[in-house]
């Protein structure tokens, strides 16, 4: 019988990200949830087929199938967030993303209401109502399977979020809905970059839906005092690709709305968040 100490040592002779061992081995084990558990429990036999840990770490290491569709559910500013196949998982540059939006929420009091467009698994809405209790919080996705599956984090972080299925901003204008913020994850990448990786495991459209790699934005953009309760007040929050920086500041600069916007740099150092907070 395999001990938990030996699947380790196994492990490692092919590999060496010891947290990818970790996650996989909590996931699977029903005795062993933490390092300190492996520590006290790694010479007894592990309470799991062996080649089922073996189909998940060949999951990872060789169909590149990412972790959190591997677990089923990832960390996202302190929520536990549901992911499934095929509808984007949380990463960690939107962390940085909402994070930065949070700031800008926290210094206008009159933000009052904010929508996530294009919400995916609800991360981000549900991390700027964890954040704002008071806030009302809306999110809007055009794949009904992502709706639900954001319905079902909202119920499981006890956070009340209201998620509709639309087609982008024909939602929000069909049911007359107005906000003091719009924070948004949309489709940005270039068709000409989308690769096996992307598509292998996630759904095309979450990466690239339009000829117009900036499609998303311009509509927002353009279109901000349809759904606007105050278009003399406004914020807009967007996490951009790392190469649309110049291409929406030329865009920004014919809306005359350059003067109200701020761009920053992820950890990396790659032009990540664009923020327009516009106020007359």
């Amino acid at each position: 019988m395999v001990t938990f100490l030996q699947l380790m040592n196994n492990y490692k002779k092919e590999h060496e990200e010891e947290n990818i061992f970790y996650a996989i081995l909590f996931f699977l084990s029903n005795s062993v949830k933490t390092k300190e558990e492996f520590l006290l429990k790694r010479n007894n036999p592990i309470d799991f087929k062996v080649t089922k840990f073996n189909k998940l770490i060949d999951d990872y290491f060789k169909e590149n199938k990412p972790l959190a569709y591997i677990l089923g559910h990832t960390s996202f500013l302190g929520l536990d967030i549901q992911v499934k196949d095929k509808i984007l998982y949380p990463r960690a540059e939107t962390e940085i993303v909402v994070t930065k939006s949070i700031e800008y929420i926290r210094q206008n009091e009159n933000i009052k209401s904010i929508c996530d467009l294009c919400s995916g698994s609800g991360n981000i809405a549900l991390a700027i109502k964890k954040e704002f209790p008071n806030i009302s919080a809306y999110g809007i996705d055009i794949n009904p399977k992502a709706t639900k599956l954001a319905k079902l984090n909202a119920k499981n972080n006890n956070l009340d979020v209201t998620f509709l299925t639309g087609d982008f901003l024909k939602k929000v204008v069909k049911n007359n809905l107005k906000f003091d913020c719009i924070i948004s994850n949309p489709p940005y990448v270039d068709k000409a970059e989308l690769n096996e990786q992307m598509t292998k495991w996630e759904n095309k459209i979450s990466f690239s839906n339009s000829e117009d790699s900036l499609f998303f934005y311009k509509e927002i953009i353009t279109n901000y005092k349809v759904y606007a309760k105050d278009e003399n007040n406004f914020l807009m929050c967007f996490e951009i690709g790392y190469n649309q920086k110049q291409k929406l500041s030329d865009f920004l600069e014919e809306k005359k709305l350059l003067k109200y916007t701020t761009f920053y740099e992820d950890f990396s150092g790659l032009d990540r968040i664009l923020i327009i907070g516009i106020k007359r």
